[in-house]
């Protein structure tokens, strides 16, 4: 990792071409942001937006000669690079990897208060769309597609209840891995790297975590669609803090590598129970300090 952080900033071509490149490997463009992150703090954000800008111009280039469609290659530059981006910015500013995945998810609330507010009602406007979903599946698949669809039709207002919040988890999450992993780029190239934190030490702290239970508490009693999306998206965060605590004690000896593995396979084997797991772990970690605990008593 050392030698590709070198790399990138040797030359201004070598950053344009890993933008590009990166961007063009989905469902791994997750990657290009990454490295935008990292451009950005160990280059700064001006060199960083020109190297975005060529090779944005470059990536349109190709797809106009290759007959694609444009209006996709330009939304996949903006559903990567401008979260990126912007995170890329905070964390240069704050000089706080915490800090900026603090303001990330307050930023994620506010997406589900302000999709709230545009449609009016989620749970109407997600329960027409999801039916169409299931229903195209159903006809394009074969007779196991059918039962499925008809098992799953009963549900659709479950699910539109919580497709926003979990929309809006999942491009947290996206845009949450592109900074830690560019994070990490620099940490590993720049002996500076100190100054921005550990991922081994994040926590989103008691006010998050006291915001989250009051938000849980108020929705369940009032029953309020949107104040339950809020929450689900405030607990859900916590599910990194978790994952920070389980590296941070394999760090410290006290858990080997092959749990840490293990916990990443789970997480994409079942990655509803995971998700929930680590962040009951992550939640409990924020109220109670268990790695400032451990530390006192070592």
């Amino acid at each position: 990792m050392p030698t590709v952080a070198a790399w990138l900033v040797a030359r201004p071509l070598n950053a344009v071409l890993a933008l590009a490149l990166t961007l063009s490997l989905m469902p791994l463009g997750f990657l290009s942001g990454a490295v935008l992150v990292y451009l950005i703090v160990a280059a700064g954000p001006r060199s960083a937006a020109i190297a975005a800008g060529f090779a944005a111009a470059l990536l349109l280039t190709l797809a106009a000669i290759m007959g694609m469609p444009l209006e996709s290659r330009l939304a996949a530059i903006a559903m990567v690079w401008l979260p990126a981006a912007l995170l890329g910015f905070v964390l240069g500013a704050s000089g706080s990897l915490t800090m900026a995945l603090q303001m990330s998810s307050i930023v994620a609330v506010l997406g589900v208060v302000a999709f709230t507010v545009v449609v009016g009602d989620p749970v109407a406007w997600w329960t027409p769309l999801l039916a169409d979903l299931i229903e195209q599946w159903s006809q394009s698949g074969g007779p196991q597609a059918v039962r499925q669809a008809e098992a799953i039709r009963p549900h659709i207002g479950q699910m539109a209840e919580y497709a926003t919040p979990w929309l809006a988890f999942f491009f947290w999450a996206s845009s949450a891995l592109m900074l830690i992993l560019g994070h990490a780029l620099y940490r590993h190239g720049s002996q500076a790297a100190g100054s921005l934190g550990r991922f081994v030490d994040l926590d989103f702290g008691r006010v998050i975590a006291g915001a989250t239970a009051l938000a849980s508490l108020v929705a369940f009693a009032v029953g309020m669609v949107w104040l339950k999306g809020v929450a689900f998206v405030l607990f859900a965060v916590f599910s990194l803090q978790g994952i920070a605590l389980l590296h941070w004690l394999h760090a410290e000896g006290r858990v080997p590598v092959l749990l840490v593995v293990a916990a990443y396979a789970a997480i994409v084997v079942l990655p509803l129970i995971m998700v929930a797991a680590l962040a009951v772990l992550g939640y409990i970690d924020a109220w109670f300090s268990l790695r400032r605990r451990r530390e006192s008593a070592s």
